[in-house]
């Protein structure tokens, strides 16, 4: 990854006003309520493009928060598991996706917790993942906007 890509990441972080929290733990998340992402350290990570790319995942979630675009997912109370977080964690994914290709981030995808939740919502709703990747295009516009770049997709 290179430093520039990096620098890009930390500028759009800043600009979310997202407090970052490393902490020696296996796993990584946003919490609305502090409105902070939590990460584990850098060198838990098998690579470096594996810490940047989990990160903009997280990032993806924080534009939920009611302050930024106000997703259902993020802003209103669920379990996990149910169908608001699941449609919420692939927007994250895709979201993610749109932002390592668009700032050349090539880290290990995590999905395989939530490919189950993932086919019950598209099962269940066949216009889910055209929701899902719009809110996910204007999760990493928001996030792209700092930087003055076009697009997401």
């Amino acid at each position: 990854v290179s430093p520039e890509r990096l620098a890009d990441v930390k500028t759009m972080l800043e600009a979310t006003g997202v407090q970052l929290e490393p902490r020696f733990q296996d796993r990584a998340y946003y919490t609305p309520v502090a409105d902070r992402i939590v990460m584990p350290l850098t060198s838990q990570f098998d690579s470096e493009a594996d810490y940047w790319s989990t990160l903009l995942h997280e990032m993806v979630h924080s534009t939920g928060h009611r302050k930024r675009l106000d997703r259902e997912g993020i802003s209103a109370p669920h379990k996990k598991g149910d169908d608001a977080y699941a449609l919420e964690e692939l927007i994250a994914e895709t979201g993610s996706a749109f932002l390592c290709a668009q700032l050349g981030i090539y880290g290990e995808v995590q999905h395989d917790s939530y490919i189950d939740g993932w086919l019950r919502v598209l099962k269940a709703d066949k216009k889910a993942l055209f929701r899902a990747c719009s809110k996910a295009r204007e999760a990493a516009e928001y996030l792209l906007a700092p930087l003055n770049i076009c697009s997401a997709a």
